[in-house]
C-alpha cells in the first residue's frame, strides 16, 4: 500500500475516533454529549423512556406540544423576579437531569402571531425560561424546551392587523404591558428572553404565591390567571407607607409588615392584601 494511502486511512481513523470520543449518547439516550456541551431530553413519566417531540412551526396546531429553542421565544412581559428564579435554581444546581424533568413537567403556552407580528409568543412560563438561561450558562447544558400551542393566529387569521393582534392579546390576558408599573407599548417588549429585566416586586409576589399559608392571595382561585403576580407586584409597589422592596429584603420580615400594616394617619392595623383597593386583584380573599 502506498505511503500516502496509509496516511489517509490513519487520518480517517483518528478523525472517526475523535468524533466518537467527542460526541456520544448515554445508554438511556437521555443525555447527548459532545466536547463543548451536553443536551438533556424529556422522559415519559411512566415508562422513563425518552420522549421525542416535533419542532414547532407556523403550521403547529392548538394544543400541540412541540419543541423550540430559547432563542425562538418572544416575551410578553417586560420583567421577571431574579431573586425568585435564583431561589428556584438552588434546587437544580449541578443536576441538569432534575432541572430537565422540571422544565418538561409543564410546557408553557405559546401564541403564534399573524404575518404582521410573526413569531412564537410566550404567554406564561417566563420564569422557567429565565431559569433555563441561568442553568445553561452554569452547566453548558442545552435543555429540551417544550411548549403547548395555545392559538395559531397565522393559520386562522394570517392577515390580522398588528394593532388588532395586540388588542386581542390584551383582551385574552396574553400580554402584560407594564414595566415596573409604567405603561409600555407592544413595540417596546423585549425581543428575547435574555432581555427581560429584573423587578424585585415580582420576586415578592412569587414568594407570596408559593407561601403555603396563603396569608395574602390564593393562587388556586379561578380569578388567578396569567400575569396575576404582576398585578400584585404593582399593587405592593404603590402601597403608601410600605417600605420599598429590594432583593436584599428578608421575606419573613416583609411578610409580617404586610400582615401588620398600619394605615397611615390611623391606628388601624390590617393585612395589606385585604384592603378594599385589592378586592379586584386575582386570587383576592377577604
Amino acid at each position: 500500500m502506498h505511503t500516502v494511502a496509509r496516511g489517509l486511512i490513519s487520518v480517517s481513523i483518528v478523525g472517526i475516533s475523535f468524533l466518537l470520543l467527542g460526541s456520544c449518547i448515554n445508554p438511556e439516550n437521555r443525555i447527548v454529549k459532545n466536547s463543548k456541551f451536553t443536551k438533556t431530553q424529556c422522559l415519559d413519566p411512566q415508562s422513563k423512556k425518552v420522549q421525542y417531540f416535533p419542532k414547532c412551526s407556523e403550521l403547529s396546531k392548538p394544543n400541540e406540544v412541540c419543541s423550540l429553542s430559547i432563542e425562538d421565544l418572544l416575551p410578553t412581559q417586560f420583567t421577571y423576579g431574579d431573586s425568585y428564579v435564583l431561589d428556584i435554581k438552588k434546587r437544580f444546581t449541578g443536576n441538569p437531569l432534575k432541572a430537565q424533568e422540571f422544565i418538561c413537567s409543564k410546557p408553557p403556552s405559546v401564541v403564534i402571531g399573524p404575518k404582521s407580528a410573526r413569531g412564537f409568543y410566550l404567554t406564561d412560563g417566563h420564569h422557567r425560561m429565565k431559569l433555563v438561561e441561568k442553568l445553561m450558562k452554569e452547566n453548558s447544558n442545552i435543555f429540551t424546551i417544550l411548549v403547548k400551542i395555545d392559538k395559531n393566529i397565522l393559520e386562522n387569521s394570517a392577515d390580522m392587523d398588528r394593532d388588532v393582534f395586540w388588542q386581542e392579546m390584551l383582551l385574552n390576558n396574553d400580554v402584560y404591558l407594564k414595566d415596573k408599573g409604567v405603561e409600555r407599548t407592544p413595540n417596546e417588549l423585549p425581543k428575547n428572553i435574555f432581555s427581560v429585566k429584573n423587578d424585585p416586586y415580582r420576586s415578592l409576589a412569587g414568594l407570596i404565591a408559593d407561601d403555603k399559608s396563603k396569608f395574602c392571595f390564593d393562587p388556586s382561585l379561578s380569578s388567578y390567571g396569567n400575569f396575576a403576580e404582576f398585578y400584585w407586584s404593582d399593587f405592593f409597589r404603590n402601597v403608601h407607607g410600605l417600605e420599598n422592596y429590594t432583593d436584599d429584603h428578608d421575606f419573613e420580615t416583609v411578610k409580617k409588615s404586610i400582615q401588620n400594616y398600619r394605615i397611615p394617619g390611623t391606628n388601624d392595623v390590617v393585612n395589606i392584601c385585604h384592603l378594599p383597593q385589592a378586592k379586584n386583584l386575582p386570587g383576592y380573599v377577604k
